[in-house]
């Protein structure tokens, strides 16, 4: 079955928490999944893997762990199509700031931040 991949991408990144997440890993690389839900004080863990997941499955996402001392670390990268992506997606945020009557400095400030969320 042949699917629209334009409506395929937008189903991926329209979902709550997907640019969130793609612009947090971008801005702060080699994080694991507890310093990513500290950050992202909103989201619970439930929904935080589920995104996690699903960006990996669209490969945007790669997850890396690594040994050190018998403990396992877990880090989140972005994949140059995650890259890719957020760059399109900083445009768009750009965009939506500049029609918005009363913009919220939202190109100042990563979105985790954000009071509105």
């Amino acid at each position: 079955m042949e699917t629209c991949s334009v409506l395929n991408a937008l189903g991926l990144v329209g979902k709550k928490w997907t640019f969130v997440l793609l612009q947090h890993i971008a801005l702060h690389d080699d994080e694991g999944f507890n310093a990513l839900l500290k950050q992202m004080k909103k989201i619970s863990p439930k929904m935080l893997s589920q995104r996690l997941k699903s960006c990996e499955q669209a490969g945007l996402v790669v997850r890396i762990v690594t040994e050190r001392n018998s403990l396992s670390f877990t880090s989140y990268h972005l994949t140059p199509k995650g890259q890719d992506l957020y760059h399109l997606l900083l445009a768009f945020q750009k965009w939506a700031c500049h029609y918005t009557p009363t913009p919220l400095l939202c190109e100042q400030t990563s979105c985790a931040e954000c009071k509105l969320l």
